[in-house]
């Protein structure tokens, strides 16, 4: 039986890749794809079993929203970058199920 697959938006490439590793460590499949291509990328989400999305991403708010309201069941995560001293709009914490450092 196959693994749900994980997918993040992010134009971090850096981060995107980090992440890419440790979720292929952990054998999940994942698909990834760019904020500027969300809207496609997300057009097959079978078998899907979280979105993260990448903190700084091209029209974030726009993004989340459309997850959050196209995938109502799904958890929804924010990914932020660990040591900074950032704080996330209350109505951006409000479309996401969890603000996760990496």
């Amino acid at each position: 039986m196959a693994l749900p697959k994980i997918l993040l938006i992010d134009d971090n490439k850096a981060r995107a890749l980090q992440f890419e590793a440790v979720i292929s460590f952990l054998e999940y499949p994942l698909g990834f794809g760019a904020s500027t291509d969300s809207d496609t990328f997300l057009q097959n989400v079978d078998e899907v079993m979280a979105i993260f999305v990448g903190n700084g991403v091209d029209r974030q708010a726009a993004v989340l929203k459309n997850i959050a309201e196209r995938f109502p069941h799904l958890p929804l995560i924010l990914l932020v970058d660990r040591g900074t001293r950032l704080q996330i709009a209350t109505p951006v914490q409000n479309l996401v199920n969890e603000c996760l450092e990496w």
